[in-house]
């Protein structure tokens, strides 16, 4: 059986949600393949809530180019700016949460450093001196937003149903590749596409390997934890833990502990939260649910968004740590490359 939408892609989280919500308003066909039971279940699923241009810096590169840095940061500003319209406009209702992200520092001194680097990205930010610093150095960030990105997914995949999107799960997707066109197969069914958008996170990698690419991205292991709302004050923003790349976000029905980088399991974050917030910690009783995921991070420090050397085949992967706050604007970008036959070398697919 043969199937046609004028997009397939595949990858039903946060970033194939966005390229297909760009492209369906962009009035083509499309039709979004993914191998879980609905939107949103990989690395979208238990995300720390943070859309915060302000993290910029890649994770697995040091030293990155300032023009890299530069680029990332730019559609991570244009990125917030239309999921905050995309918030009020679907009516997602943990869309007025107080504006701004807290960072904590163990040493002062890269505390400093870091305040430094910030300044010569052009972030906003300040020192912060208040109830949440934990007698830590501090940087607040005014310009970073947060939300619930599980839910954006869930609401957001209902609109575009309702624009005509079609949606396959529990899919198992492998390309093949016909003459001048790669097709994508689920079961007994191809499904065949003007274009192809490779979307599905740390997957991405093995699904297009088989077609002879190479995509440059690593599969880092990011874990949470659940717990109920405590009945207490909590923070009013998304707090981060810079030397443990972990973070805690009180949302309107939960508290969520979430984050780390070679970290075996998620009661590392217990033992990470308890130490910074004990007070906090000491209520927070059993979580509700665990959970872990991969992040895919790019080895080249930014995200790649572009067509691969195959013509019609098209990638939108790697953002790693920064996949809610650069959705919307990679969404953009890529319906933007298809349908606008615009450049954008500095994320183009690495030769």
């Amino acid at each position: 059986m043969e199937k046609k939408s004028d997009i397939i892609i595949i990858g039903a989280g946060l970033i194939g949600l966005s390229t297909a919500d760009q492209l369906s308003a962009r009035g083509l066909s499309v039709t979004v393949i993914d191998a879980a039971v609905g939107p949103g279940r990989g690395a979208s699923f238990s995300n720390s809530g943070m859309i915060h241009p302000s993290q910029a810096l890649p994770w697995l590169v040091e030293n990155p180019e300032p023009t890299v840095v530069n680029a990332v940061h730019g559609l991570a500003e244009r990125s917030r700016d239309l999921l905050f319209n995309q918030f009020d406009r679907l009516k997602i209702s943990d869309a007025r949460r107080p504006d701004g992200c807290l960072q904590l520092f163990d040493s002062q001194y890269f505390g400093q450093q870091a305040m430094a680097r910030y300044d010569e990205m052009g972030v906003a930010v300040k020192p912060y001196r208040g109830p949440w610093d934990t007698a830590r150095y501090a940087l607040f960030f005014p310009n970073d937003r947060s939300g619930n990105a599980f839910e954006y997914c869930e609401v957001l995949e209902r609109d575009l149903r309702s624009r005509g999107v079609r949606f396959v799960y529990e899919a198992l997707a492998r390309l093949i590749q016909r003459n001048d066109r790669v097709e994508v197969n689920v079961g007994d069914t191809l499904y065949i596409g003007q274009h192809i958008v490779v979307a599905c996170g740390a997957a991405s990698e093995h699904l297009i390997h088989p077609l002879g690419l190479a995509l440059p991205v690593k599969a880092v292991t990011g874990h949470a934890m659940n717990f109920a709302r405590p009945d207490m004050e909590l923070p009013p923003w998304p707090i981060m833990h810079y030397e443990t790349r972990s973070a805690i976000t009180a949302f309107k029905d939960h508290l969520r502990l979430s984050g780390t980088v070679g970290e075996g399991e998620p009661e590392a974050l217990a033992e990470i939260w308890e130490e910074i917030l004990p007070d906090l910690y000491a209520v927070l009783g059993k979580p509700i649910s665990v959970w872990s995921g991969d992040r895919p991070a790019s080895a080249l420090g930014r995200p790649i968004i572009g067509e691969t050397p195959i013509n019609g085949l098209w990638v939108n992967c790697g953002h790693g740590h920064m996949g809610w706050t650069l959705s919307a604007g990679s969404g953009e970008l890529m319906a933007r490359l298809i349908v606008d036959n615009v450049k954008a070398s500095e994320f183009e697919f690495p030769a």
